[in-house]
């Protein structure tokens, strides 16, 4: 068992574990079978994966639990412990909200609506997958092809996919972690036809389609990297608050529940406690972010984000300060209001 080899699988599965008990917790159904791999393989001891589970798991625990408690000011808090506990067993997820079952229908006409909001058990091998992975997953299916033995790279993605797959909710950044593997398959696929390019004809054709994959790859990532940066307007409105409004010493600021749930979240709420880490001294402005579902009352408001820019809604005191586009109906924009009330005082 070569040095490198067995420091390369340690890190990987250090950096899976950690993943999964920081960011996901259904990492561990990728960290299982990378682990169980390497074990079978023999490309790692057992007291390497022992050591990695300990040493790893414990300080990734540590820093999540300090990190998180300390921005979300509870103690102590492990977020993805707590998602758990809340959706499984506490058997809660229905609070984050339901569309089956709604007023007024009969219980088979829910069941017909659920089952057509499921997707299929293929989903992410059939749509997901490909249009995630773009060239790259025939250029991985080609280096399986001329190299049987990268093949085995792959066990433990499509057994994470695999998993996956039997959950009726589906979504590509669930399984967009195995996208590197398969990069690296592709990757084996096209340095097989770079090594033989000048053999033949025919090569060379394959190295222009290689060439030609990458560049749709680049092209369609950069796209749709493009297209994403509009995902976010309650994040751009309320950075451009801060921005705009920065010189307002109190403030309280209303978010209504398109911005929360569109970007405008903890970490873009500048002027309120906590505060970075990084920040030696915290800033002078004194503002509070409220997220109150169907406000009603606006009066002690400073500002406002929301979708409704009607000033009948809040009284002829507030102006339209700025707006974010966050859509289009019929060919007409849709807008984010960032609101303001009259005669804000701007001085820190």
């Amino acid at each position: 068992m070569g040095l490198s080899t067995r420091k390369s699988w340690f890190l990987a599965i250090s950096l899976i574990g950690a993943s999964a008990i920081v960011f996901r917790a259904e990492l561990v159904m990728y960290c299982a079978p990378v682990m169980l791999h390497g074990l079978l393989a023999r490309k790692i001891s057992i007291q390497d994966a022992t050591k990695a589970v300990l040493t790893v798991g414990v300080a990734a625990a540590a820093c999540t639990i300090i990190v998180d408690s300390y921005f979300w000011q509870q103690f102590p808090l492990w977020p993805e412990v707590a998602t758990i506990y809340f959706n499984i067993v506490q058997g809660k997820s229905s609070d984050w909200g339901v569309r089956a079952f709604l007023t007024g229908q009969s219980f088979t006409t829910s069941i017909i609506k659920l089952l057509l909001q499921v997707s299929p058990f293929r989903a992410y091998f059939t749509a997901f997958l490909p249009k995630m992975l773009h060239t790259s997953l025939p250029l991985a299916v080609f280096g399986i092809l001329v190299d049987n033995t990268i093949g085995s790279m792959l066990l433990a993605p499509l057994f994470f996919v695999t998993c996956l797959s039997f959950i009726g909710h589906k979504e590509w950044r669930f399984v967009v972690y195995v996208a590197p593997i398969f990069n690296i398959v592709a990757a084996r696929g096209a340095s097989w036809v770079y090594a033989r390019r000048r053999h033949s004809i025919f090569h060379r054709i394959l190295m222009l389609g290689v060439l030609g994959a990458l560049s749709l790859n680049v092209l369609h990532a950069s796209v749709l990297t493009l297209i994403s940066t509009t995902n976010y307007p309650g994040g751009t409105a309320l950075h451009k608050l801060n921005m705009k409004s920065g010189l307002v010493a109190q403030a309280n600021v209303y978010l209504d529940d398109f911005s929360a749930q569109s970007g405008a979240s903890l970490f873009l709420q500048e002027y309120e406690s906590p505060y970075a880490f990084l920040l030696l001294d915290a800033p002078s402005q004194s503002w509070r972010y409220i997220k109150t579902p169907n406000q009603a009352d606006f009066s002690n408001f400073t500002f406002v984000l929301t979708e409704d820019g009607d000033s009948v809604l809040f009284g002829e005191g507030w102006r339209v300060i700025d707006s974010v586009v966050k859509g289009r109906t019929r060919g007409k924009e849709d807008h984010l209001w960032i609101m303001e009330k009259k005669g804000a005082i701007r001085a820190v």
